[in-house]
């Protein structure tokens, strides 16, 4: 397997995507305050915490760097019963930064560390995410309607996963309610 450092985004050579937790710690700040500017309801030490949990195996936090300027952020996990889905959560690009191709960045690297990192043997690896508010930007790079999956920071091999794994029921919906809203549930079959 190659190690991975960074990539650089396609056209623009500022633009580097890292693994959270290889980067020097006052980058955890910076993402936990660019994820606070979008959602207030996690604490600034429990988001912390959740950012301090990247690493290597799954889950990983990366974020876009503009420079020394974190202006975007994804986590990526593992999806239970199917061990070639990854789940996509906390997708965010800086208010000041919409608008300009950097979310459609950030979902294509993110494509491009699964398949090469992830799951570089799997015929069918797929990104799984939900949204609230942004399903026609991920359909516009894609993504189609699935059925929703539930995440998991467990190994497949680990008995935990396969336990878990035991209990997980299929709905039979693409959308969801969370909080009396609707969430769309997409996925992408990378290739």
């Amino acid at each position: 397997m190659k190690d991975f450092e960074f990539y650089s985004a396609p056209k623009n050579a500022n633009l580097k995507f890292y693994k959270l937790h290889d980067l020097d710690p006052k980058y955890l700040k910076d993402v936990a305050e660019l994820l606070a500017e979008e959602w207030e309801a996690r604490t600034a030490a429990g988001r912390m915490r959740v950012l301090e949990e990247s690493k290597n195996s799954l889950p990983i936090h990366f974020a876009l760097l503009d420079l020394d300027e974190a202006i975007g952020h994804i986590k990526l996990s593992r999806c239970l019963g199917d061990e070639n889905a990854f789940y996509a959560e906390s997708v965010i690009v800086s208010k000041s930064r919409r608008g300009q191709g950097l979310g459609t960045v950030i979902m294509r690297l993110s494509e491009r560390y699964i398949s090469e990192y992830l799951a570089p043997e799997a015929e069918k690896a797929r990104m799984v995410l939900s949204t609230l508010d942004s399903a026609k930007f991920y359909q516009k790079i894609g993504y189609e309607p699935c059925y929703p999956m539930t995440k998991t920071k467990h190994s497949p091999m680990s008995e935990m996963y396969i336990r878990q794994s035991r209990l997980v029921t299929q709905e039979k919906t693409f959308i969801t309610k969370y909080k009396g809203q609707d969430q769309y549930w997409l996925h992408k079959l990378l290739f």
